[in-house]
This record gives structure tokens, C-alpha cells and sequence, in this order.
């Protein structure tokens, strides 16, 4: 066979050797891959439990649990354009409250304690942490968990509200604890400052709520007539009134002067009592005309206080229902927020105006 090869012409030769070759094909064209695929940024699931707004009525803070562990953030958005300014990241443990300063410059965040430290202070223009505020200890205690806080009226303290059934005045520029507020039997869940800074009122697990002078921290009163652990407590605009709600199912209105209940609002009752864990919400108008009570799994109320009657009812309750609620300052809408949505409601006429999907990103 080699003397055959050998034998062809040079140039029939020479032929098969380049098609043998492949040197008389063009080369195959080169393998364009497509593009990636691209996915747009898409925020974590996540529970909305909380919505706060600022003095303005600019900014919502949304609190979420998001979905994995030890994740909580607190999104910080403008209430019209629903636009993401801040997110408030780095709590270790469930968020119990978020409170905006009167000036509008500066957050508060409480939570469970698994870190150091139980209340979080927050620059709202960087979104970045100023400091931490600690429980009066050295280290942590297993147990000792801030509940709830409130800014006074000039921006220049805080108050703190703690499972030792105590409340605990902080001053912010420094971080230096001023005083203690002690008096209660059991955790206290709700600490608030009056809106001319001269009072304090608690509400605690031992089914009571005080009256403080906040300058001295001087107990004034107790106001008694719960039989199930008081969640939140509130003041009036002009201080005279205090609205508190009760795991017992109701809200009461107490006149200071008095200290008579003034009424005594139904927000669930009996058949509804096992949904409710957790009473997150107590609040008037910013016309004292209104009040506003969210809890557990159930609907926000608004209600009439000249006739102690529900105004509105805002959701329907079950596993899409409005755990936390407030008033935008105009008191012509209230904020809600209900695990994977947040609603804007027209009091005029009871519906939504407006809904934001935390879930998929919708803010």
C-alpha cells in the first residue's frame, strides 16, 4: 500500500494530504454564548411587625423579621414614594419597638438581648449606629430585655422600658444613665414620655400602669382595673388622658385628674383571646378625638372617643391580619402593617388607599 501511495502524482498527492489536513476548510465561527441572565436586587422575605412614622409623616420604619436566623432589619422608606432611604441593620435578637425623635434626626430600636447592650440609637441621615445603650450592667443577663422606649419631647433623652420591671432614663449625647423609674412587679412593657416632657407612664405585666414625674422619677399613681398584663400605654396630646390595652381584651381610657375610667373599649373578646399574644398597639389621634388599637392576628380599630365607639375596622384578621398600626400626623390616614404588606387607610371612608409588598420587594 506505501508503494502505491508512493507512486500517485505529486499533485493528486498533495491533494489528499490537504483534505486529509482540513487547511481547504474556512474555520468554524466562533461560539457566541448568550448574555446572563440578570435578576433584579430583591429584598429578603420577610414578617413586617412594626411600622413607625416620623413627625412629619415622611418616613415609615418597617421592623421585619426576615426569614433565616438572628435576622431582624428595620427599613427606613418615604411614605409617598415608597423609595428605600435606609435600612437599620445589626439587631441579634426579635425587635420589640422603633421610636423616631421629635426632630426626626435620630431612631431608637429595642430588642431581646443576645449582645450587649438593649436599645440602639440611630443617625437617620447616615443610617448608621451612634451607640448602644446598656441595661446598667456590666455584661449581659440572660432575660433582661428592653421592651419598649420613647424619646423626650426635646430629643435629649430616652426612656426605656425592661423586663426587671424597670424604666430607665438615658441621656443620648453621652450614653449616661440618668435615673430609674421602679416601682412595678413584673416586666415592663410600654414606657412613654409626655408630650410637654413633664411625665412618664409605664405599663407592666403586673397588670397595672404609673404615672411618674419625669424630672425626679417620683411616683404620682397607679392606675388599677386590668386583670391581665397591660401591653402599651399612651398619653393624650394635652397629657389629661392615658389609653391602655390589656391582654384582657380591653382598652381603657383613664382620665388623670380623676383617675376614673372614662371608657372601656372591647378589642377582642373571649373566643378571640387565645390569637392574642401579643397587644401591639395603643394610640390617639393627634387630635385626641381618635384612638387606635392593634393586637396579635386581629384588625386595627379606630375608634370615637366622645362615644367610645368603633369607628373603623382596618382588615379582616386571620393569618394576613394588622399587628401594628399609628395615625400620620394630619390624622387623616393610618399606617398598617401585616406581615408581608404594608396599607395606607383613608379614615374619610375606611379603605386602602394605598398598599406596599414587602414581600417581593415592593417598597
Amino acid at each position: 500500500v506505501v508503494g502505491v501511495a508512493g507512486a500517485l502524482p505529486a499533485s493528486l498527492a498533495g491533494a489528499v494530504s490537504d483534505k486529509g489536513s482540513g487547511t481547504d476548510k474556512p474555520p468554524p465561527p466562533p461560539v457566541t454564548l448568550p448574555p446572563p441572565v440578570t435578576q433584579p436586587p430583591q429584598r429578603p422575605q420577610a414578617l413586617a411587625l412594626w411600622a413607625v412614622l416620623s413627625p412629619d409623616g415622611g418616613r415609615a420604619f418597617i421592623a421585619e423579621n426576615l426569614v433565616g436566623p438572628n435576622l431582624v432589619d428595620v427599613t427606613v422608606l418615604n411614605s409617598t414614594s415608597n423609595e428605600v432611604l435606609h435600612t437599620l441593620t445589626g439587631h441579634s435578637d426579635a425587635l420589640n419597638s422603633i421610636a423616631c425623635s421629635p426632630d426626626g434626626n435620630l431612631a431608637l430600636t429595642t430588642f431581646n438581648k443576645r449582645d450587649f447592650g438593649h436599645a440602639r440609637l440611630w443617625n437617620l441621615t447616615t443610617g448608621q449606629l451612634v451607640r448602644t445603650l446598656p441595661d446598667g450592667m456590666h455584661g449581659p443577663m440572660p432575660g433582661n430585655d428592653a421592651n419598649h422606649a420613647d424619646f423626650s419631647p426635646d430629643g435629649r433623652f430616652a426612656l426605656v422600658a425592661q423586663n426587671t420591671g424597670i424604666a430607665r432614663v438615658w441621656r443620648l449625647e453621652t450614653g449616661e444613665h440618668v435615673r430609674s423609674l421602679t416601682g412595678h412587679n413584673a416586666s415592663v412593657t410600654s414606657a412613654v414620655i409626655s408630650p410637654n416632657g413633664e411625665l412618664a407612664l409605664t405599663a407592666s405585666k403586673d397588670t397595672t400602669a404609673k404615672l411618674w414625674n419625669f424630672t425626679t422619677g417620683e411616683e404620682l399613681s397607679t392606675l388599677r382595673g386590668h386583670n391581665e398584663p397591660v401591653m402599651r400605654a399612651a398619653f393624650s396630646p394635652d397629657a389629661r388622658f392615658a389609653l391602655t390595652a390589656s391582654r384582657d381584651g380591653t382598652a381603657k381610657v383613664w382620665n388623670f385628674e380623676t383617675g376614673e375610667v372614662v371608657h372601656n373599649l372591647q378589642i377582642f373578646d373571649s373566643s378571640e383571646a387565645f390569637r392574642a399574644d401579643v397587644v401591639r398597639q395603643a394610640a390617639f389621634s393627634p387630635d385626641g378625638k381618635l384612638a387606635l388599637t392593634a393586637w396579635g392576628s386581629g384588625p386595627t380599630r379606630v375608634w370615637n372617643l366622645t362615644t367610645g365607639q368603633i369607628v373603623h375596622t382596618l382588615g379582616n384578621g386571620g393569618y394576613d391580619g394588622i399587628p401594628n398600626g399609628v395615625f400620620f400626623p394630619d390624622g387623616r390616614q393610618v399606617l398598617t402593617v401585616s406581615f408581608y404588606h404594608a396599607h395606607v387607610w383613608d379614615l374619610k371612608t375606611g379603605e386602602v388607599a394605598r398598599t406596599i409588598d414587602l414581600m417581593n420587594g415592593g417598597m
